[in-house]
């Protein structure tokens, strides 16, 4: 799995949900963060500011591709994660979804979810799924909160507020739940 802006928020929370589905994860993160992103359980980092991440992160994952990314950047990463997706793959897209009309032509099938950071809480289909959070909230609970927290206390305020990045967790553990078996190694 590849998770963008493994240091933010909702970054640290699909790292360590993907480590507890025992995923080989990549996350992309600043050279300040590296130490905080392998604390969450990151195998391998990208550097973002000093490495081209698709080119890297397609060395990593050799021929397979990826299982599953998670982009919280925005649609400008897009149509480059979808080149890095493997048969099967899914892409969570955190802060939009990338334009379908430039998509390219691949030889499989792919998935995109637009995860919206709002307005979750009220969908039927959240509704209807409500024997999940039992099983959703002691997984977040066993994740490690108080390192994120200290992280999220340390940074300036994004253009997210802190209750906009709540929303997210529980259609990510959705998406990762789907994509069932990431893989456990590069």
């Amino acid at each position: 799995m590849l998770v963008h802006a493994a240091a933010g928020g909702v970054g640290g929370f699909a790292i360590q949900l993907a480590k507890a589905a025992k995923a080989f994860v990549i996350g992309t993160c600043s050279a300040p963060n590296t130490q905080y992103v392998r604390e969450l359980g990151a195998d391998e980092i990208i550097n973002y500011r000093t490495e081209d991440v698709f080119q890297r992160a397609k060395a990593i994952a050799g021929d397979r591709g990826i299982d599953a990314i998670v982009d919280t950047i925005g649609p400008g990463n897009g149509v480059d994660n979808l080149g890095l997706l493997g048969p099967e793959g899914g892409l969570a897209c955190i802060a939009g979804i990338p334009d379908l009309s430039v998509v390219p032509n691949l030889p499989y099938s792919i998935s995109i979810h637009d995860i919206g950071l709002g307005g979750v809480l009220a969908s039927p289909a959240f509704r209807r799924r409500q024997e999940d959070l039992g099983r959703m909230a002691t997984e977040l609970m066993a994740l490690d909160v108080k390192l994120i927290r200290r992280k999220l206390s340390s940074k300036k305020a994004s253009h997210r507020s802190h209750s906009q990045r709540e929303f997210v967790f529980f259609p990510l553990l959705n998406f990762m739940s789907m994509r069932g078996s990431v893989s456990t190694r590069p």
